[in-house]
């Protein structure tokens, strides 16, 4: 899915993170999250990594995912791939949550009475907590695909909804290999052809899933998986 520009970094993370795979002049970096959380999710990473990376430069190069264990800073770990991988200019992240871990001034989204941008220092207790994070990815300035599994993942997903150059999609934690390769597909397309039934003025405004009239029409091809098919397994993880 990765071929022509390939993977700049993939990187697993929790409170912090750990590299996997890192190549020269690759375009994207890969976040995959290894929270606490993610032990339940097991064989759902392997398929929805897979599906990422099985005709990508990474394919069979990839370090073993850690053990899960710890929180989940989405925001940290989106700071540390840019800083050390600048040339990734569009980031995936993969996460069955959302982010539990910042604290710190972010912008509000409004002005002072001089007209100077009003920030708010902010952290996991603080009222509004995730559409506040929502709103700190966007003015971040990241192209961003995230893939949120299961019901922990959707109040994180439908909060990136209508953010500019961020694109959400989730899956259930059981659904089959061809939905999900499908929504993974559709997703990333979006990011160069964003005149899609879910988004409007290359913003997204509806959740992408595999009920999606793209994703279906997508399913409908039936697109040869065999090499994921194989690939997912061998996602391996310590």
């Amino acid at each position: 899915m990765e071929s022509e520009q390939g993977f700049g970094a993939i990187l697993s993370f929790n409170a912090t993170t750990n590299t996997l795979y890192e190549a020269g002049g690759g375009r994207t970096g890969l976040l995959i999250d290894r929270s606490a959380s993610t032990s339940s999710i097991r064989t759902m990473l392997q398929k929805v990594t897979a599906s990422l990376t099985a005709r990508s430069n990474a394919h069979g190069n990839m370090q073993k995912l850690p053990k899960p264990s710890g929180s989940t800073a989405i925001v940290a770990s989106i700071e540390e791939l840019r800083q050390k991988h600048p040339a990734c200019d569009t980031i995936i992240c993969v996460t069955d949550g959302e982010e539990n871990q910042f604290s710190g001034n972010v912008l509000t989204g409004q002005e002072d009475e001089d007209g100077d941008p009003v920030t708010e220092y902010i952290g996991p207790h603080t009222p509004g907590y995730i559409e506040k994070i929502a709103f700190h990815i966007e003015q971040m300035g990241v192209r961003l695909c995230v893939i949120g599994i299961g019901a922990q993942a959707d109040t994180m997903v439908r909060a990136l909804l209508h953010k500019k150059n961020v694109y959400v999609a989730k899956v259930e934690k059981e659904e089959p290999l061809r939905a999900i390769h499908s929504t993974v597909k559709t997703l990333l397309k979006m990011l160069d052809s964003p005149a899609q039934s879910c988004t409007r003025n290359g913003v997204q405004h509806t959740l992408l899933i595999p009920l999606s009239e793209e994703v279906q029409a997508d399913i409908a091809c039936m697109e040869d998986l065999a090499d994921i098919e194989a690939a997912a397994p061998k996602i391996c993880f310590e």
